[in-house]
């Protein structure tokens, strides 16, 4: 006959039966199963999931939930796929278009953040998950990242920025002799010009005497050309014209004095 020691597993089992309190937790995937809801709610795709505590005072402790795939329900999809992404299986993941049993596979072992709270069921106090978000890094108890797809929210860490350039040594700069003013040369005050005698008039030329009545006037002079000597050309002289002989005047004819008595003038 099979002895139990029922006291021992009582201390074992601890208030592992009672809800655990309201609040935040950190958790990690230890099972996952793909199945269907009932036919009454229509055998939908499913996953049941055990969700483990990983760190504070209720740690180890499980918290149960499912994931129910709702076609045809744009806001239960909606939450479907917000509460996957919180594991890291994101639009990258879905988009290659896994089988249930996959989708259940790359569950297990996956952590996230999650706010439980309590409902009745069948007269029992149970716990039941109200929202989930990405674990972060540097969390307590925090896995480290599953190999494959990265968790969504898991913060890559930063390289250390550079430390900044120490700014350059100034450079002295010798200094400056002050300048000396020079002395600007004053310019010489302009001197007045001499001023020149204006010329003396010209004295008119003394006019010819007039010619007597009946005498014409005298020749112009011919010029004397020299010979040329002998083998040389004689040069060119022009052609000296005479200035054309005068008319003599005509003396004025005597003056008639006429009565109205006397016979017509012959």
């Amino acid at each position: 006959m099979t002895t139990i020691d029922f006291n021992q597993l009582m201390k074992e089992a601890g208030d592992g039966f009672q809800p655990v309190p309201d609040g935040p937790y950190n958790i990690e995937v230890a099972k996952a199963e793909a199945t269907t809801t009932s036919v009454e709610t229509g055998q939908k795709p499913m996953f049941r999931v055990q969700l483990r505590i990983i760190d504070g005072p209720h740690a180890g402790r499980l918290v149960f939930d499912n994931f129910v795939v709702s076609a045809g329900n744009a806001t239960a999809l909606g939450f479907f796929f917000e509460h996957m992404a919180a594991f890291g299986l994101d639009s990258t993941f879905f988009a290659s278009n896994p089988t249930p049993e996959v989708v259940a596979q790359s569950l297990i072992g996956r952590s996230a953040s999650v706010t439980v709270g309590t409902k009745v069921y069948r007269g029992s106090n149970r716990n039941e998950v109200t929202g989930y978000r990405p674990l972060m890094m540097g969390a307590v108890g925090a896995p480290p990242p599953a190999a494959g797809i990265p968790t969504a929210g898991t913060q890559v860490p930063q390289a250390p920025a550079p430390a900044p350039t120490p700014p350059p040594a100034p450079v002295a700069t010798p200094p400056v002799a002050p300048a000396v003013p020079q002395a600007v040369p004053q310019a010489a005050p302009p001197q007045p010009q001499p001023v020149a005698p204006a010329p003396a008039p010209a004295a008119p030329a003394p006019a010819a005497p007039p010619l007597p009545a009946g005498v014409a006037p005298p020749a112009a002079p011919v010029a004397v050309i020299p010979p040329a000597p002998a083998g040389v050309a004689a040069p060119v002289q022009p052609e000296v014209v005479a200035a054309p002989p005068q008319p003599a005047p005509v003396p004025p004819a005597p003056a008639t004095t006429y009565n109205p008595g006397d016979e017509e003038p012959f």
